[in-house]
């Protein structure tokens, strides 16, 4: 019998039979596949727009002034924050911080 082997990070991996892997694709856009992990959604104020993500870090931050609220989110279009607030890269909130103040 074959030792068991971890998917590798950054794919996600079909089980044949719960013994061996019969299948691999790259990780999906919106996600990370750390090793021997099933994939994870990218965390609020992040994105990821291409496949075969590794890490949380192969996670973009959200650009300035836009937010990224939901998990998962894979990109363009973002959500442009509100009228007289000003939202940094990672933002998850459309007011995060208020001009001015």
């Amino acid at each position: 019998s074959g030792a068991c082997i971890d998917c590798p990070a950054g794919l996600t991996c079909v089980s044949d039979d719960g013994n061996g892997i019969s299948a691999t694709q790259p990780c999906p856009t919106g996600h990370y596949c750390p090793l021997a992990t099933a994939a994870q959604k990218c965390p609020v104020g992040r994105y990821r727009s291409e496949t075969g993500g590794k890490t949380v870090e192969s996670c973009d931050l959200c650009p300035a002034g836009k937010y990224c609220e939901s998990e998962g989110h894979v990109g363009a279009p973002f959500s442009p924050c509100s009228a007289g607030f000003f939202c940094g890269a990672g933002s998850s909130v459309a007011n995060p911080v208020q001009c001015g103040a």
